[in-house]
């Protein structure tokens, strides 16, 4: 293959850089591919996860082939391939399959099939700019929270980090910053105070439901972990494993609805959470055989696989557990106690996650207890700012 020369005759070198792009280090080599009807001269970029030599070859590959279309009369002009083309190309083989359906619905489909095809998708990939990018981002910010954008942002880079490497496009467009709005501020999640959440537990001793609400605030575990849970995850060291989740998803295979009961969120969540003698002792002796009259009035009796399971002994769908369980109870609490707000499942896991930092729990207790890998989750996310306790801590009367 002959040198690439500049116009005095003498080879051009190559620049090569090594680079970073997002939280992936990416080797980057970037050599001229050409000049356009001006003369400039046309570079192109080639990216390895590997190595900088992965990278060259890359580079090399592509000008022997170009060499050979230019020889043989074929285009070599890039592609006029429209952006929705390459994003449900991009889903259908990198992220379908390769997660679980609920992460692949909530992460990369709903993303890309109504936000960025809506945007972009009949553009010619190549054509889409850093600028239109940031103008979509601007647009979103309006409706959107910084945490669905960053959604869109991550599966735009996948897509285009796959036309780049399938040689469709010249450059990357996600390259560089983008400035995210947040003019859409998050939901903002409520918790209990101290006294708020020991009247609740002391309301769940007398409840036909009581036990699954007491589950959630004494572990803090989920409503998925928590419909997860089987007898043999309760241990006589008074510790419960955490294993599975329960989850409604549509099935990409069927695209139906479907109840699933299957691994966690991550690894990390799979994990031991110790719990005290009374929660023991309650779920130590809940029946382990549930029986129903069925259809033709016949009585049947099933044992369960799950400790918290429907009627009829089978897995709960999370979505009839909560309006058949949940808000069942806290209605009745709520009329009980009606100084007492009502708070959604997660905002339970919210509330422990603050009292117990609030009394002094270190940080590494407490990731382990809700399945986080660091604190970041609970300085930024899950603990809650209570400027009463702040000044009992201070000593401030």
């Amino acid at each position: 293959m002959d040198a690439i020369k500049n116009k005095g005759g003498r080879p051009r070198k190559e620049t090569v850089v090594k680079t970073k792009q997002g939280r992936t280090g990416l080797y980057e080599y970037k050599v001229t591919v050409g000049h356009d009807e001006l003369g400039k001269p046309i570079r192109k970029s080639f990216y390895s996860k590997k190595s900088l030599k992965a990278a060259k070859e890359k580079a090399l590959k592509y000008i022997e082939e170009q060499a050979v279309k230019k020889a043989t009369g074929e285009s070599v002009t890039e592609s006029k391939i429209k952006f929705c083309a390459i994003a449900r190309k991009w889903l259908r083989e990198y992220k379908k399959g390769h997660v679980k359906d609920n992460t692949y619905q909530g992460t990369y489909e709903i993303p890309v099939e109504r936000h960025l095809i809506p945007e972009f998708g009949e553009q010619n990939i190549a054509k889409i700019t850093h600028t239109d990018i940031q103008i979509f981002f601007n647009k979103k910010g309006k409706t959107h929270t910084e945490e669905s954008i960053k959604k869109m942002r991550a599966c735009l880079v996948g897509i285009f980090e796959m036309a780049v490497n399938d040689y469709l496009i010249n450059r990357n467009p996600t390259q560089g910053k983008f400035s995210i709005p947040n003019s859409k501020p998050s939901v903002k999640k409520r918790v209990y105070t101290q006294e708020q959440y020991d009247r609740i537990l002391d309301y769940t001793k007398n409840h036909p439901f009581g036990l699954n609400i007491m589950v959630l605030m004494k572990t803090g575990i989920s409503r998925s972990e928590l419909l997860g849970l089987s007898p043999e995850n309760l241990n006589d060291s008074k510790t419960l494993n955490i294993v599975r989740g329960t989850v409604e998803q549509k099935s990409t295979e069927t695209n139906h609805m479907e109840t699933e009961s299957n691994g966690l969120k991550n690894k990390y969540r799979k994990r031991i959470i110790p719990i005290d003698t009374e929660l023991y002792e309650a779920l130590k002796h809940k029946p382990r055989v549930v029986t129903f009259q069925g259809k033709n009035k016949q009585s049947i009796t099933v044992t369960p696989e799950f400790l918290f399971h429907s009627p009829e002994g089978k897995v709960w769908n999370p979505s009839n557990w909560y309006h058949r369980v949940y808000e069942v109870f806290m209605t009745d609490m709520h009329a009980a106690n009606p100084d007492i707000p009502i708070l959604n499942p997660h905002e339970l896991r919210h509330t422990l996650a603050t009292l117990l930092k609030n009394k002094g729990i270190e940080a590494f207790f407490i990731n382990h207890i809700f399945g986080w890998c660091g604190s970041g989750m609970l300085d930024t996310r899950y603990a809650h700012y209570d400027p009463e306790i702040a000044r009992e801590k201070l000593g401030w009367y």
